[in-house]
């Protein structure tokens, strides 16, 4: 536990202080790619918390294409050095985010959380690693047995609680709405537990995921480049996503009793927002596009009308 508590410190560190670097570094090229510090610093808490399928991916979508397209968008725009200014209501955009801050924290802390007990969260990990193993050779059904899956029905259970089981089952329906949303933004962008007192604990990755939240507020509400607020909804998606996988690794979840899958609904919707985030990224910069074709600039100033 000591080795995960000095990695979650490291990944803390890393994302809040790349997070603010996004925001207030004036070089846009440099804010781009503090962001993608940040997306892979997301993707190593979702390892932490035994997401590992939703790792893969935020590397993938998140520091792959998002990324790449900003960073396009970027090269394709003027002032590259200096395009990332603050507007008239940065102050109250801080002191915005700095309440709601103190309020998530006070919401993370104060909270009596109804927490997973310790076999519990063995059986719940066991099924949340089942979206990138199969646990039905001898040696994965023998570790279904160590972690408290006793009769062959829990183990069957296990079996067929996997990530791709429910969102082509369960959630069959909002995961093909999201497809639909990705592909409909594409062609309109073209037209257009605890044991003891340890660091890593919800409260502490749920701190950390409304700090990086709030500095995104903070951006899209008090920068004046376009691609910056872009990039600042980016940062506020990943805070979301971070509490979200936090709750389905501590939290005991409703029907678990009933099926053991519940402890990847966390997760399910943590895709879903990643599906949504591509298909904004994809229409947006569609609009910042036509934006910089009519006014030859990205600042918000200057966006009266998208006519034309």
């Amino acid at each position: 536990m000591i080795f995960q508590d000095i990695v979650f410190w490291m990944l803390s560190v890393l994302a809040i202080v790349a997070a603010l670097g996004v925001v207030l570094v004036k070089d846009l090229f440099r804010a781009a790619l503090l962001l993608v510090v940040v997306f892979i610093a997301v993707a190593g808490f979702f390892v932490l918390l035994s997401a590992e399928f939703l790792a893969v991916v935020q590397v993938l979508i998140y520091a792959g294409a998002i990324a790449i397209l900003i960073i396009f968008a970027i090269m394709l725009t003027r002032d590259v050095q200096h395009g990332n200014l603050p507007n008239r209501y940065h102050i109250p955009a801080a002191t915005l985010a700095a309440l709601l801050l103190a309020v998530l924290i006070s919401v993370a802390v104060d909270t009596k959380w109804d927490l997973l007990g310790g076999q519990d969260q063995i059986k719940a990990q066991a099924v949340q690693t089942s979206a990138i193993r199969t646990l039905d050779s001898p040696g994965e059904l023998a570790r279904l047995e160590r972690a408290g899956f006793a009769t062959e029905g829990e183990r069957t259970s296990a079996q067929q609680a996997g990530l791709a089981d429910l969102l082509i089952g369960d959630f069959v329906l909002p995961f093909e709405a999201v497809s639909l949303l990705l592909l409909a933004s594409v062609i309109g962008a073209l037209a257009l537990l605890r044991p003891r007192k340890r660091c890593m604990t919800l409260e502490s990755m749920m701190i950390v995921a409304a700090i990086l939240f709030c500095i995104g507020l903070y951006g899209s509400l008090a920068r004046r480049n376009v691609l910056m607020v872009l990039m600042s909804i980016e940062l506020m998606f990943n805070g979301v996503n971070l509490t979200l996988v936090a709750l389905a690794k501590y939290v005991v979840p409703a029907g678990i009793e009933e099926n053991i899958a519940a402890v990847l609904t966390g997760q399910v919707f943590a895709v879903f927002i990643i599906t949504v985030a591509a298909a904004e990224v994809a229409l947006g910069l569609g609009i910042i596009f036509a934006m910089y074709r009519n006014t030859e600039s990205v600042d918000l100033a200057n966006a009266t009308e998208l006519r034309n």
